[in-house]
């Protein structure tokens, strides 16, 4: 689903703003990601990062909040990369470039993250069927839409949230 000028108008609204995040954690057997437009709240390191910047943060166990930013490749210096990864993946097609022993290699898994969810309907219908996956009390209702601040959960909840909005 693409992203709306409604969105962006939501998001600020509810007191912060949508970025392209990547994020990945440790967990037990393995890691959990999740790349996509995320709803960052206003005072969020990277929701400061603007045009071509860059950001990375680092939180860890015996480390605090770091903070990394600065200019991004941009799109010809992307462009340029994709191609030259995809001769290399040609070339190298059938041989092992880069082998690890299986023991090491982990298992990625959904992260359970925050969401930032865009339904029809008013507010108080979106909550409810949204009550399982802990709609917070935040939300913005703007032209019979209604965007909900999610706590942390799986997308399957969240699908499957959406689907009882549906009637499904």
């Amino acid at each position: 689903v693409a992203l709306t000028p409604g969105d962006l108008r939501a998001a600020a609204r509810l007191g912060g703003v949508i970025k392209p995040v990547a994020r990945a954690e440790r967990v037990r057997h393995g890691v959990a990601a999740f790349a996509g437009p995320a709803w960052l709240p206003a005072s969020h390191p990277l929701a400061v990062t603007a045009g071509r910047e860059n950001g990375v943060l680092i939180e860890g166990r015996h480390i605090d909040r770091l903070y990394f930013a600065g200019a991004g490749a941009g799109p010809d210096v992307t462009a340029a990369t994709l191609l030259d990864d995809a001769v290399e993946a040609v070339r190298y097609q059938g041989r092992a470039v880069y082998e690890r022993p299986v023991s090491a290699v982990a298992e990625v898994k959904e992260a359970e993250t925050g969401w930032f969810v865009r339904v029809p309907g008013p507010a108080a219908c979106a909550r409810e069927a949204f009550a399982a996956c802990d709609a917070r009390a935040a939300s913005h209702e703007e032209g019979g839409t209604t965007w909900l601040l999610l706590a942390a959960t799986s997308q399957a909840r969240v699908a499957h949230a959406c689907a009882r909005l549906r009637g499904e």
